[in-house]
């Protein structure tokens, strides 16, 4: 018995499915070729196939975001803004006018004794330790710190400098060649005369007690009733008194004291001690005292309103005739 194979070929290109032919074993080769021939029609088909994986979620239309809006105008919130920027200017300012109230206080001697001295001495201290720290303490302190080198390098210098000097004499004492080099005593000045040490008997005392001097020296003068005005309710007076004259009229004085070591009296001052003397009846007599003096223009003032008027040299003669 003999097998006859079929030489019938399936083309790879059909597109139809040729069926098997014959019932001999060509039949395992057609149906493969059936096979392939499927494979290469279809999976193409399928693969060409677009299969939606996913439903498409339309996109809502975008809203527009309004503009935040400013917040309403705050004053507080804006002083305190402005405060924390101008923080130094402002403490600046606040400083100068501090010694200013300071140095008047001082000067005008608006508070007498050791209260007002203490007074403007701490707001004068306040003040002058601000404006030191804040612009020229710590700027000098940050400047050494980024420049300790130099400054190390300067302080010697001045350190050898200042040796020099010293032994070259150019500072300090001069040298005696009488006295194997060393230095000469100061030179004493004659002794001090009445006059000075009556100067440093007065400049020894504080305000309120130069004030109890003059009403302790207006006593011994035989003036009545003299006092002392309280410190904080004086109008301007230091020391109240009286006399008696011939016709035995009562005459009432009132006395300025300035224990003044540098400034001397001027003639705004002996305007206000005129207003005092004729704001209210009776009206006294004025005596102004001021240790330093006055200015010329305070004098003619005086004598014009006929306000007596006692610098040192007056008051050191009274206090020599006087005074006990």
């Amino acid at each position: 018995m003999t097998i006859q194979v079929s030489d019938t070929a399936v083309p790879s290109n059909s597109s139809q499915i040729t069926p098997p032919i014959g019932f001999d074993l060509g039949i395992i080769q057609n149906f493969q070729n059936w096979i392939d021939q499927a494979k290469s029609t279809l999976v193409p088909a399928i693969t060409e196939t677009k299969i939606p994986t996913s439903t498409a979620i339309p996109t809502p239309p975008s809203t527009p975001t309004p503009a935040p809006s400013s917040p309403p105008w705050n004053p507080i919130t804006t002083f305190t803004s402005w405060l924390q920027q101008n923080q130094q200017t402002i403490l600046t300012i606040i400083a100068f006018i501090l010694i200013a109230i300071a140095g008047l206080i001082f000067i005008l001697d608006r508070f007498r004794g050791e209260l007002g001295k203490a007074i403007s001495i701490l707001l004068g201290a306040i003040a002058a330790g601000y404006l030191a720290w804040v612009y020229v303490i710590y700027p000098v302190f940050v400047w050494l710190t980024q420049n300790w080198i130099a400054v190390t390098i300067i302080i010697a210098a001045l350190i050898a400098i200042v040796i020099v000097a010293w032994k070259k004499g150019w500072i300090g004492k001069p040298i005696s060649p009488d006295n194997g080099g060393g230095y000469v005593p100061p030179e004493t000045s004659a002794e001090d005369t009445p006059f000075d040490q009556f100067e440093e008997f007065i400049y020894g005392k504080n305000g309120y007690e130069f004030e109890e001097y003059i009403r302790k020296l207006f006593s011994d003068m035989n003036y009545k009733g003299v006092n002392v005005t309280p410190q904080s309710k004086d109008g301007g007076v230091d020391v109240r008194a009286y006399k008696i004259d011939e016709s035995e009229t009562r005459i009432d004085y009132i006395i300025q004291c300035k224990r003044w070591e540098k400034n001397s009296v001027g003639r705004p001052k002996l305007q206000e001690f005129w207003g005092i003397m004729t704001d209210k009846p009776p009206h006294p007599k004025g005596i102004f005292i001021c240790t330093r003096g006055f200015s010329k223009d305070a004098e003619e003032y005086a004598k014009l309103k006929g306000i007596t008027y006692w610098n040192m040299e007056r008051l050191f003669e009274f206090h020599q005739k006087y005074y006990r």
